[in-house]
């Protein structure tokens, strides 16, 4: 399908959406689709530039937009649910009114997320106890067990779990306002993807990388908070809800199970990150230099002996002018610039 026939059979399906239903003060915000080479914006064609990049919300002409990458093969009702999540985050960013949100940058967690047992054992008990409050029913026991592990969690793994408030703020409120925006559009697509969310909270697999988990969690939390009618600040401007809905509980230490096919499931994650940087990093770089990262797809991005693997794209500064590669690379860092760039081929 050609890119202007697709925006406007994506416009058409938005504005089916009632954004009430949604979310508190929630609008639809205009978007704009790409490929390659060409971008369609309010119905328009025009080329590409290095402005829309990856699936986000960017300030365009002063005005929050959502943009989304496109093949031109894409389920249009799944596409209009993905670009209101956009539309969200064009939301969320108009709320902040220029502040940020409260969550470190991504490279740092890349370096200081605890990929340990004793953490992700807690966040695996917490992912199954969501799933069994949404699959099988409220029970005020399992609510307070799971309050109760993040409390504790929050004790013994405060960055840890402060990141995950933070990605469970944005990306998971954007998420949650995707699956109810296809409820609306294509019912059997939103059972589809409810199921798929819970299924895939149960896996181990689902804990590295932590943040693509976090849109999952964070959107059943959400939820499971409007079902159960508890109450939590949607403003934006205030507390992450995965902590505030701490406030006022007591510490108590929770002894999590052994686990020993997690354990293994987090040793295969670091030999297996051996075996991808041993893999490129024999090759002559592509970019050698002291670069400053400007930016990479911190969705599924990798961090390991001081080498990053980001896919689809990777920007950073050179000599003042930001440079932009496309492509799937394994980037060293020294002192937190860049020094060597490979390409996967």
């Amino acid at each position: 399908m050609e890119i202007k026939e697709m925006y406007f059979e994506i416009e058409r399906r938005i504005r089916s959406v009632d954004f009430d239903r949604l979310w508190k003060g929630f609008r639809e915000y205009p978007f704009a689709i790409y490929n390659d080479r060409e971008v369609c914006f309010k119905g328009q064609l025009m080329p590409k530039t290095d402005e829309f990049i990856a699936n986000t919300a960017i300030k365009y002409n002063d005005e929050w937009i959502a943009i989304f990458m496109v093949e031109g093969n894409e389920n249009l009702d799944m596409m209009a649910s993905k670009l209101i999540h956009e539309m969200f985050h064009a939301f969320q960013n108009s709320k902040l009114e220029g502040r940020q949100f409260n969550c470190p940058s991504e490279l740092d967690v890349l370096m200081k997320y605890e990929y340990t047992p004793s953490n992700l054992a807690g966040k695996l008990y917490e992912n199954r106890l969501l799933v069994s409050l949404i699959k099988d029913g409220f029970s005020q026991e399992k609510w307070e067990d799971l309050l109760i592990s993040k409390r504790h969690r929050l004790e013994k793994h405060e960055y840890s779990y402060k990141y995950e408030a933070g990605i469970e703020e944005t990306e998971g409120a954007a998420n949650y306002v995707e699956l109810k925006s296809l409820q609306q559009i294509n019912e059997k697509m939103y059972k589809e993807k409810l199921e798929k969310m819970i299924k895939s909270l149960e896996k181990v697999e689902s804990l590295i990388p932590i943040r693509i988990g976090l849109y999952d969690s964070g959107a059943l939390l959400i939820k499971l908070l409007f079902d159960q009618g508890i109450d939590f600040n949607q403003d934006f401007s205030g507390v992450p809800f995965s902590l505030s809905i701490l406030d006022g509980l007591a510490f108590k230490e929770v002894p999590y199970p052994e686990d020993k096919d997690l354990e293994k499931f987090i040793e295969g994650h670091y030999q297996d990150l051996d075996e991808l940087i041993d893999r490129i990093s024999k090759n002559p770089p592509t970019i050698e230099g002291s670069f400053e990262l400007l930016g990479f797809n911190a969705y599924n991005a990798k961090y390991h002996r001081a080498y990053v693997y980001t896919t689809y794209f990777l920007a950073y500064i050179d000599g003042g002018e930001d440079k932009f590669l496309y492509g799937d690379f394994l980037f060293e860092l020294d002192e937190g610039r860049i020094v060597r760039i490979y390409r996967d081929e």
